[in-house]
């Protein structure tokens, strides 16, 4: 059977899988570009294509080599997977396009997920906060209720299973630190998630297995600073370290692994491992690293310029751009707030107006009451004259029937004192109900007159409450309006005391009706402008950035610039790092009670023991470079 002439490859990257045919005699380095130029990629130097081999074990593809020399399945499809190779030493430094800075939060995220890479567990909830920050956005408790967290894997399972704590607990403690990264964007918090990753202790370090000529086992790691020996039982501090500016050249024999130092009067440092293939390896992450640590110290290339001037020109329309989406997001706010005012003081003025139309209807009940009893109180004095009337008729007749007899006269004189005494007391009578009479109608022209107050304390509240043209709606002052327009029938009366009143019921009807007119037209007024708030809003999103034809390389003002740029950023991220280290020091106080001692792990314990010391990544790396490269190399012949 004559073999294929192309060889298909799938290369699965952090977040997507890519599938490639290519020429048998292709290299490494053919199909690497392949995958860069697919992914859009331009800060290669950081990845490689891990591979497993034929025998099970993890390699690099050599960009050196044919693909098909080594040791790669030939008859099936081969897999290889595109993964950060080499590590900065400041990502936020070093790494320029947002692209690349996914690709190494997405590859650390799951290295700490998946426990490669220890990290203590107030550091795990810190880190699950920007990456939440990442994915959903700003944390709004109106959306994300409790237990929008139940479905994401965001702490290694160690550290859950550390904890008295349920689900709802680490994700109080996840959201409390997430509701802080108000305003953060994606790019932000996934550079913030690799900056607090950086300062883990097992964080981008290839760990071997070596021994030293005694034949202690030891762990020799391998990073972006230099190469760290590690006791057997402890990766998390080292206890030598020797730069990359420390040494002068690297080689191997087989087994035997041979590190030369700048000083030449020192002797080579010199290890063992138990497979050729792992100083092959080794060997290979020396050198990319070395190159790395000597391009980081030489001025950037023409490349390098123009993608940092890129990221620059983008990182500065991104933050206008979000400026301008937070002074929207006020103006809004501001907008919905004013709105809640209106709508709280047209709330006000509708129970005044409701307030004011309940008393109306009172005194409009008593003035019926009070006129009611003046026309009783009126047929009564016109029933006592008639009386009064009656009783004199009465008199006239007896008089005239005086003259019958002295006897009779007498009896009659009797009898007129009796008529004339009730009639007395009828006329008597007949003025008490007349005085009732009068102090009806006064008290009649007092509710009348408290009647027109109460209307004119209605059309006061209604002009005064209301802020000339700026409520939303006029509906409730027209309709108090038209109530107030209807007025009051009063049936008349003898008197003529509430012709002025009712004159000036009408006036006030007139002017509350002018006060509704002008406030239509304010209301419409406003309508207007809102129209035209809606257009300028409309053309400003229709703007768009025209980015710059070509770039410039930077010029001396630039740098001046961009220096005291970065040396602001740096104190602002120093005070931050200060801020979040003395809050991870109280949600690791928060937390003690709950800890669960018999499922503490040997990097748990190691962690606890160097928290109580006062170490961290930094201050061991600082202890294990001190002394002349001749000492460190004696101390690690004597491990």
């Amino acid at each position: 059977m004559p073999k294929k002439k192309t060889l298909d490859v799938r290369v699965t990257t952090v977040d997507a899988v890519l599938e490639f045919t290519i020429e048998r005699k292709a290299t490494g380095k053919q199909l690497f570009d392949q995958v860069t130029r697919t992914t859009g990629l331009r800060e290669v130097w950081y990845f490689g294509l891990r591979y497993t081999d034929t025998k099970g074990f993890m390699n690099w593809l050599r960009f050196d080599k044919r693909v098909i020399d080594q040791n790669v399945p030939k008859d099936q499809t081969i897999d290889l997977h595109f993964r950060v190779k080499f590590f900065p030493e400041d990502a936020a430094e070093e790494l320029i396009q947002e692209a690349t800075q996914h690709l190494f939060y997405l590859q650390v995220k799951e290295s700490i997920l998946s426990q490669d890479v220890y990290c203590s567990p107030e550091a795990s909830v810190l880190l699950a906060s920007y990456a939440i920050q990442s994915e959903f956005g700003d944390y709004d408790s109106s959306i994300y209720q409790p237990g929008f967290l139940s479905d994401e894997r965001l702490l290694p399972k160690r550290v859950m299973d550390q904890y008295q704590m349920t689900q709802e607990m680490w994700e109080e403690k996840i959201t409390a630190w997430y509701a802080q990264h108000q305003g953060m964007l994606r790019e932000e918090s996934e550079l913030e998630y690799l900056r607090v990753a950086q300062d883990l202790e097992m964080y981008g370090i290839n760990y071997f297995e070596i021994k030293n000529k005694k034949g202690t086992q030891l762990w020799l790691g391998v990073d972006a600073f230099g190469l760290n020996i590690y006791e057997q039982d402890d990766q998390l501090s080292p206890k030598i370290t020797f730069p990359w500016g420390e040494i002068r050249n690297v080689e191997y024999h087989g087994k035997k692994f041979c590190i030369m130092p700048s000083d030449r009067r020192s002797p080579s440092f010199i290890f063992y491992v138990s497979k050729t293939r792992i100083s092959d390896l080794i060997m290979q992450l020396c050198m990319g690293n070395h190159d790395l640590f000597m391009r980081r110290r030489r001025l950037d290339t023409m490349e390098v310029q123009q993608m940092k001037a890129q990221a620059k020109e983008e990182k500065s329309r991104k933050m206008a751009e979000r400026d301008r989406l937070e002074r929207e997001k006020v103006a809004r706010i501001e907008a919905e707030r004013r709105q809640l005012e209106l709508e709280e003081q047209m709330r006000e003025l509708e129970e005044a107006a409701r307030a004011a139309q309940n008393a109306r209807d009172e005194t409009e009940h008593m003035v019926e009451l009070l006129h009611e009893k003046v026309k009783i109180a009126e047929e009564e004095a016109q029933v006592h004259a008639r009386k009064n009337l009656q009783a004199e008729e009465e008199i006239l007749r007896v008089r005239a029937s005086a003259i019958k007899s002295e006897e009779e006269k007498l009896a009659m004189e009797r009898k007129v004192q009796l008529v004339e005494a009730e009639a007395v007391s009828v006329i008597q009578t007949s003025q008490q109900k007349q005085q009732e009479a009068n102090e009806l109608r006064h008290k009649l022209e007092s509710a009348r007159l408290a009647e027109n107050a109460a209307r004119l304390q209605l059309l006061e509240q209604s002009t005064d409450t209301t802020p000339g043209g700026t409520l939303g709606s006029t509906g409730s002052t027209a309709v108090t309006a038209n109530g107030l327009s209807n007025g009051i029938t009063v049936a008349p009366t003898p008197s003529g005391a509430s012709v002025d009143v009712l004159t000036n019921h009408t006036h006030s009807q007139s002017s509350l009706s002018e006060r509704s007119a002008n406030h239509t037209h304010s209301q419409s007024s406003l309508s207007g402008r809102s129209v035209n708030h809606t257009h300028s809003q409309s053309s400003l999103s229709g703007r768009c950035v025209t980015p710059h034809d070509e770039l410039e390389l930077m010029t001396d003002g630039d740098v001046d610039e961009l220096s005291k740029q970065l040396e602001k950023e740096s104190q602002d991220y120093l005070e931050r790092s200060k801020f979040i280290s003395e809050q991870l020091s109280a949600l690791k106080v928060q937390m003690e009670d709950l800890k669960v001692e018999d499922k503490m792990t040997h990097n748990d314990i190691l962690h606890e023991e160097h928290f109580r010391r006062g170490g961290n990544k930094r201050s061991f790396l600082d202890k294990s470079k001190t002394g002349p490269p001749k000492a460190r190399i004696a101390f690690f012949e004597e491990l």
